[in-house]
């Protein structure tokens, strides 16, 4: 863990979001609708920041 937080702020993440298999998360997220959402949200995006928020202790607004 010392490791990591040695390494350059996008090397440390790279290396952490690598690792992350979000694939079973996504399969619970997105859910089998018939009709179209109105807007299409990027869930892997918002699953990535939500990871990055928490290792870089960014403080929710």
């Amino acid at each position: 863990m010392q490791f990591l937080f040695g390494l350059v702020p996008t090397e440390r993440l790279y290396s952490i979001l690598s690792s992350i298999d979000i694939h079973p998360i996504l399969d619970v997220l997105m859910k089998k609708s018939r009709f179209r959402p109105k807007q299409s949200l990027n869930y892997p995006a918002m699953i990535y920041l939500l990871i990055i928020r928490v290792t870089e202790r960014i403080p929710f607004i």
